[in-house]
């Protein structure tokens, strides 16, 4: 009796495996995406504190000395670009974390189809020394 490997699932490991590949890699895309957005806004934030250390040392937004701006800004509130800004940020961060858990997902995922494919390997093999042996 000879034992076939199954071509149909084998074909549709392979797949998996491929587009799990796939998913992979824009998921790292998506992720080296992030880390230049963030590198680009440190190096904005860097070059903008640094021009206004040079416009006026000690006077911070509208002339007020540097101590009392923060003061200034809680009494009157946050701007409404401000509260979508942040709000548009907290709104990506949860993106970000459901892509992270289905990147997560997927990886675990990939992994067990990897096990599953070496394993369906293997018994083809021990299954053809089986076979060439009798």
């Amino acid at each position: 009796m000879k034992l076939q490997p199954d071509r149909d699932l084998m074909a549709k490991l392979v797949d998996a495996f491929d587009m799990m590949t796939a998913q992979e890699t824009a998921f790292l895309g998506v992720l080296k995406n992030i880390v230049d957005i963030h590198e680009q806004a440190t190096s904005d934030l860097a070059a903008e504190n640094e021009t206004s250390d040079a416009k006026g040392e000690g006077e911070g937004r509208e002339g007020l000395p540097t101590g009392c701006q923060d003061v200034a800004v809680s009494k009157n509130g946050e701007s409404e670009d401000e509260e979508q800004d942040e709000e548009m940020i907290r709104e990506t961060l949860r993106e970000l974390e459901q892509v992270s858990l289905q990147a997560v997902a997927a990886a675990e995922l990939n992994e067990k189809l990897v096990e599953t494919l070496q394993r369906h390997k293997k018994n083809v093999r021990f299954n053809s020394l089986i076979t060439y042996r009798c």
